[in-house]
């Protein structure tokens, strides 16, 4: 909810021309606690994933760039999907592990992976719980550099990309 905020806050100032998303050098994002989802009914964890912000990163008037180094796994990797753009290192890897629990990706990465990557690369990822590299994502990402150019050129991508780009509610 945190990250949803500061994205809010950033989108709302008319300054901010476009937003990069990163994390460390080896981990993106890691998403949720798998050994917490155990724990947890299917009717709760489908609960918490609506309730976690992730209808609100699909609102975003200025343009989001996600730069992925290492992994972006469960959530982390729903947090790249929902980006307009993904820069991805050469280290990245893609990757849905709670399908492996017998949990479905519950903030619409199914069908954000389908629409990215082709039918065949999400079926892989959506209902085995295989992870891919960047290279096989292809469809998701916009361009692989390097693991230490993937914020620089992250950065590239937003000053082409600019506020609005494709949407109809611009300001």
């Amino acid at each position: 909810m945190a990250l949803a905020d500061t994205l809010d806050e950033l989108d709302a100032d008319p300054a901010v021309r476009a937003i990069v998303l990163t994390g460390g050098t080896t981990l993106f994002a890691s998403g949720a606690d798998v050994r917490q989802l155990k724990e947890i009914s299917p009717t709760e964890y489908a609960a918490s994933a609506r309730g976690a912000g992730w209808r609100r990163f699909g609102t975003l008037e200025t343009v989001l760039v996600a730069a992925v180094a290492g992994y972006a796994l469960g959530g982390g990797c729903e947090l790249a999907l929902v980006a307009d753009l993904v820069v991805a290192a050469d280290t990245a890897v893609f990757g849905q592990p709670e399908v492996k629990l017998g949990l479905v990706p519950g903030a619409g990465s199914t069908q954000r992976w389908a629409r990215a990557a082709g039918r065949y690369t999400a079926a892989g990822v959506v209902l085995t719980g295989r992870s891919v590299d960047a290279f096989e994502a292809r469809g998701l990402v916009h361009r692989i550099v390097p693991a230490e150019r993937v914020v620089a050129a992250a950065t590239e991508v937003a000053h082409e990309g600019r506020r609005c780009a494709g949407r109809t509610n611009c300001r």
